[in-house]
């Protein structure tokens, strides 16, 4: 369930216009709810990413994730599924998005 969400919020992103950034912070926030709505769930959804791209866009939430959930089980989880996506963990930096998200624990 979790999986087909966001995908179709994944595609609405890609449609908008980079500079619209009113619809792209909606959709994000659309994002986050998902992803804290069911948490074991979510967990689940993490484990098996096997998209590059998604895995990118997860990572443009993971601060506000942290700071609504107050707790690291996600960012941890998130954490964890790098190994597989050497290239985008470099190319987007998202070693350092990770550890702004832990600091706003």
């Amino acid at each position: 369930m979790i999986a087909t969400e966001f995908t179709d919020l994944i595609n609405q992103l890609k449609k908008i216009d980079i500079n619209n950034t009113i619809d792209y912070y909606e959709i994000v926030d659309k994002e986050v709810e998902l992803l804290t709505r069911n948490v074991d769930e979510t967990l689940e959804f993490i484990s098996q990413l096997t998209d590059e791209l998604e895995f990118v866009y997860m990572s443009e939430t993971l601060v506000k994730i942290a700071s609504k959930e107050r707790n690291d089980t996600i960012i941890k989880a998130y954490e964890k599924i790098t190994e597989k996506f050497p290239n985008a963990l470099k190319r987007f930096n998202i070693k350092n998005m990770i550890e702004y998200a832990k600091q706003r624990i």
